[in-house]
């Protein structure tokens, strides 16, 4: 999965599929963005300005989108993220997400990280997470 350019973003954000977090004087300070796949949402990308981490905004960010995927009626949310950084893994199991496997990510999370490793992410180093939103 490249590297979101501008104009996906922008087409992203058309979509409503693009969260930001503001100060208040509304400048930008982090964002998340999501893809739909049938039942589930998935995070695409979380970014947080390195000012502006350990403040609330990604968690802020993380519980829209949680409450707009319950709301939407969606299965479950996922991701993925590096293992073994503090802020991340940790980070998502601290919002219900568990470390799935790869007989239980299925092939579209496969897919994912096999793109991540085309980019040269070691495999090593990431995994998917799920939450689980209803049965």
């Amino acid at each position: 999965m490249p590297i979101a350019d501008a104009h996906l973003h922008r087409t992203r954000i058309a979509a409503g599929l693009t969260w930001v977090s503001t100060d208040a004087s509304g400048r930008p300070l982090g964002f998340i963005t999501i893809e739909r796949h049938d039942d589930t949402i998935h995070i695409a990308e979380l970014s947080v300005g390195r000012a502006a981490q350990g403040h609330g905004h990604g968690r802020a960010l993380m519980d829209a989108v949680i409450a707009a995927a319950m709301h939407s009626g969606a299965a479950a949310i996922t991701l993925t993220t590096f293992r073994d950084v503090a802020w991340n893994r940790p980070f998502y199991e601290r919002l219900g997400f568990s470390i799935v496997d790869d007989r239980t990510a299925g092939p579209r999370l496969i897919a994912v990280l096999q793109a991540e490793a085309q980019l040269g992410f070691d495999p090593a180093t990431r995994c998917a997470m799920r939450r689980l939103l209803r049965g």
